[in-house]
């Protein structure tokens, strides 16, 4: 979705093209970094993490309705979040670099913005994020903000 909407700006508008997002979005823009090699493109994912598990382990996992899913699946709460994570492990931002080669820079910007006082997406989770973002693209630049998730 993210690349056929690329496409469609670049067609429509035809100028410099931009993605970013915040939190999960901002993994999403990171993979579409990563996947959109025809684009002369900035990117810029904002408190990104590399894995979905932030979901069950980051400041929402008491949003999470774990008890719901032991309850149908008929195991323990541990089981189910032990389950739920091993799904959400399943891909990352590491499978959509697999996918691709690095490239030259060219006119291409990648910023990552990340927390250092993060505690829905861990700092770690974000250097990992970079970690594959620079893989592709070794010119990339983090940044770091001196707030927390949303602060």
């Amino acid at each position: 979705e993210g690349m056929q909407l690329l496409d469609w700006a670049e067609e429509r508008f035809r100028c410099s093209l931009g993605v970013t997002g915040i939190s999960w979005g901002g993994a999403m823009v990171s993979a579409i970094g990563i996947l959109a090699k025809r684009h002369d493109l900035a990117v810029t994912p904002c408190l990104p993490s590399a894995s979905a598990a932030v979901l069950v382990t980051g400041a929402l996992r008491r949003e999470v309705a774990i008890a719901r899913l032991a309850q149908e699946r008929n195991v323990s709460e541990a089981e189910a979040e032990a389950s739920l994570l091993a799904f959400l492990n399943a891909s990352d931002l590491e499978d959509a670099r697999r996918l691709t080669e690095p490239f030259s820079a060219g006119a291409r910007a990648v910023v990552q913005v990340s927390a250092a006082h993060d505690t829905f997406v861990p700092p770690e989770e974000g250097l990992q994020a970079f970690a594959t973002l620079r893989q592709v693209d070794p010119e990339a630049k983090l940044v770091w903000v001196p707030g927390g998730h949303v602060a």
